[in-house]
């Protein structure tokens, strides 16, 4: 791919399920003119059983019907825990739909770890993908802003006092969050016919 050019993509998500403020997601719709696939990877079983894969299925939810509306899907792969056999699950969809570019939401704590299993997978299947990283820190403030609005201890050091830090940080400017894609490529996998990626029910 190319910048502005046509292409296909692949944007496996894994932390960042939404359409605002996504990098990842907008680099991806930037080069994949002739189709993306946007992919998450289910860990938690049939039914989440944790407050925390609770929300994250909803939020799976609520970001497929986003995409829905925007002519697109979520393509949900299911897994065990196991971030080699979800690398590869990715790869072969990167693979089956001929895709040039594999963009990874690394914001996750195994996100490091995933790119790699990710090129190891494609490398292993001989395809030459590009491969572009994402992360998220996820802090509240950028992390060049928070030390700014960070207080001054006894010994001439930073030291968090939530009174000092939020008065300074409101002072401070803070570039605005990314806004959402108003359009989506086309879905590269069909799901409502292909039933092995069918982004279906979570629960």
């Amino acid at each position: 791919c190319t910048d502005g050019g046509g292409g296909r993509a692949v944007l496996w998500l894994q932390c960042s399920l939404r359409l605002a403020d996504n990098p990842a997601l907008l680099r991806a719709v930037e080069q994949a003119a002739d189709g993306l696939a946007v992919v998450f990877v289910w860990r938690h079983g049939q039914r989440p059983s944790t407050a925390s894969a609770v929300f994250e299925c909803a939020a799976a939810h609520s970001l497929d019907k986003a995409l829905h509306k925007l002519g697109n899907r979520l393509v949900v792969l299911h897994s065990d825990d196991d971030d080699t056999k979800a690398a590869q699950a990715v790869a072969q969809i990167v693979h089956k739909t001929g895709a040039q570019l594999a963009v990874l939401d690394a914001s996750s704590k195994c996100g490091t770890s995933c790119a790699s299993l990710l090129e190891n997978a494609l490398s292993d299947l001989g395809n030459n993908a590009a491969l572009e990283i994402f992360a998220d820190s996820h802090l509240l403030l950028p992390f060049d802003v928070s030390c700014r609005a960070l207080g001054r201890s006894r010994t001439g050091g930073k030291i968090l006092r939530w009174p000092t830090y939020l008065r300074a940080a409101a002072c401070l400017e803070v570039a605005p969050p990314l806004g959402s894609p108003h359009t989506l490529p086309p879905p590269l996998l069909d799901t409502s016919v292909d039933s092995m990626y069918a982004a279906g029910p979570l629960m």
